[in-house]
């Protein structure tokens, strides 16, 4: 059996889904040139939160850099489906965590934290302190967090 479309329903659906497109921020638009090669710095514990996870942190030391040229990006669980983002400056040894954890993403989602070497962009996905869900945009700059763009899932 053939349904046929409303032409107009057509034209709506595509003009939405192009515009929606639109506003998602790409890796490639907010590019790092510069790639650490040196060794991690030794960490530097400064907060509680440093301090109480000071094991991953460890652990996340002897990784190579991954996110932004100069990071060593890594999540630890915080509860079922729930994840936490340690971001390590491997210049300096200073720690930075993203302001919220990330939990209850769809299950579409293989990773609920997407990052590149050669881009300071996040897009992180999932409920943010199980509260508002979807998929936001951040950059790390200068060591702060700055959101870029946020899409807002419907409710369940």
């Amino acid at each position: 059996m053939i349904i046929a479309m409303n032409p107009i329903l057509a034209v709506a659906s595509l003009l939405l889904s192009t515009c929606v497109c639109a506003q998602m921020p790409t890796f490639e638009q907010y590019p790092v040139t510069s790639h650490y090669t040196g060794p991690v710095r030794s960490l530097k514990l400064i907060s509680a939160q440093d301090k109480e996870f000071r094991s991953h942190l460890a652990e996340t030391a002897q990784r190579p850099v991954n996110f932004a040229g100069h990071y060593v990006l890594s999540t630890v669980g915080c509860g079922a489906s729930c994840v936490l983002t340690s971001i390590l400056d491997a210049k300096t040894g200073r720690v930075s965590w993203l302001p919220f954890s990330l939990g209850c993403w769809n299950s579409d989602v293989l990773d609920p934290v997407q990052f590149r070497l050669d881009s300071d962009l996040l897009v992180l996905s999932g409920k943010r302190d199980e509260a508002s869900d979807g998929t936001s945009y951040m950059r790390l700059v200068a060591g702060r967090f700055q959101t870029v763009s946020a899409i807002e899932n419907p409710p369940r």
